[in-house]
């Protein structure tokens, strides 16, 4: 092989490894995917859809005969407490998303009415000017 062919095989394999690092950093450091959705939020979707399905499960299985109606009514409870506990986590982070959403929101109105002159400074600028 000839020195052109291995520099030229030896970019394309640095090339390749660089597209796939990018590809695959979020999954190594977590980070919001480009969907801007936490991925906390995307968990927890996950667990309440899992959830979810085994009520089905449960339900199919009791109705089926493969489950006694106690035995139905305990491990229906288990998994409502559990789903309740998911909803509950949800909402949490909506929360926390809805009050760092507000105080984003009032740092901008504060931002743009000091930038455009409507804030404190901006009067003080307009009163002392000739």
């Amino acid at each position: 092989m000839t020195s052109l062919t291995i520099l030229a095989f030896a970019g394309a394999l640095a090339f390749g490894l660089g597209v796939w690092t990018w590809v695959l950093r979020p999954l190594w450091t977590g980070e919001v995917d480009a969907s801007g959705v936490d991925p906390r939020v995307l968990a927890l979707l996950a667990e309440r859809e899992a959830a979810l399905a085994e009520l089905r499960d449960l339900d199919a299985d009791h109705r089926d005969g493969r489950l006694s109606g106690e035995d139905h009514q305990e491990l229906r409870a288990e998994v409502l407490a559990r789903g309740a506990s998911i909803l509950a986590a949800l909402d949490r982070l909506a929360e926390q998303e809805v009050g760092g959403a507000a105080q984003r929101a009032r740092w901008v109105e504060a931002e743009l009415a000091r930038r455009l002159g409507d804030g404190p400074q901006g009067r003080a600028a307009r009163e002392s000017s000739p």
